[in-house]
């Protein structure tokens, strides 16, 4: 029996000037981490280093898609910016702590919670 492989949709929208939601859906594994990365890319394009990443519809992640989150995180923060994942599902928070990076990401439950926290990251963040 062939598994049928899931795709991942990216859906990117601005909350605040400070603050942009990124929809997960579906799968981030090895075939659909880099376009992930390419999304990525085209926010810090426009100098949008606020990232909130809601994983309510993601229902698989690899390590693959943890490399791109590690990524991500550091970029934000050398931009004086931040990433929260927001309301993963245990599959995906499973990844986290089988790879021992449960508590290297922020991880908030609502969309409220989620930009408040945001604001307060970014603005502890150092001038550069």
């Amino acid at each position: 029996m062939q598994q049928q492989q899931k795709e991942l949709r990216i859906d990117a929208m601005p909350l605040s000037s400070k603050a942009t939601l990124v929809r997960l859906t579906g799968s981030l594994d090895a075939h659909t981490y880099e376009s992930l990365e390419k999304a990525f890319n085209g926010l810090y394009a426009k100098k949008c280093f606020g990232l909130i990443i809601d994983m309510t519809d993601l229902e698989y992640m690899a390590s693959a898609g943890i490399g791109v989150l590690i990524t991500a995180l550091s970029r934000t923060r050398e931009n004086r910016g931040d990433l929260l994942l927001m309301n993963p599902r245990p599959v995906v928070t499973g990844v986290f702590d089988l790879l021992g990076l449960g508590d290297m990401f922020q991880i908030v439950s609502d969309r409220v919670s989620a930009v408040n926290q945001l604001a307060r990251a970014m603005s502890k963040q150092p001038a550069a």
